[in-house]
C-alpha cells in the first residue's frame, strides 16, 4: 500500500508541465542562438567587405 500527501499526483503533474515548458523555452533559445551566430558571423563578413574595398579605394587615390 502507498501512502502519500492527497495532492501529491497533482503535483506531479505541474512537475512534467513545468519541465515540458522548460524544455520547449531551452529549444527556442539554443535555436534563436544559432540564428544569432549567424546573423553575427555574415555581418563580420560583409564588414571585412566593406573595410578591403575602402582601403583599396584609399590606396587607389593615393597612386592617382
Amino acid at each position: 500500500m502507498s501512502s502519500h500527501h492527497p495532492e501529491f499526483d497533482l503535483e506531479a503533474k505541474r512537475l512534467a508541465s513545468t519541465i515540458t515548458y522548460m524544455r520547449k523555452m531551452i529549444n527556442l533559445i539554443v535555436e534563436n542562438r544559432k540564428g544569432q551566430r549567424e546573423e553575427i558571423r555574415q555581418a563580420f563578413i560583409d564588414l571585412d567587405y566593406l573595410d578591403s574595398s575602402q582601403r583599396y579605394g584609399s590606396c587607389h587615390r593615393k597612386l592617382a
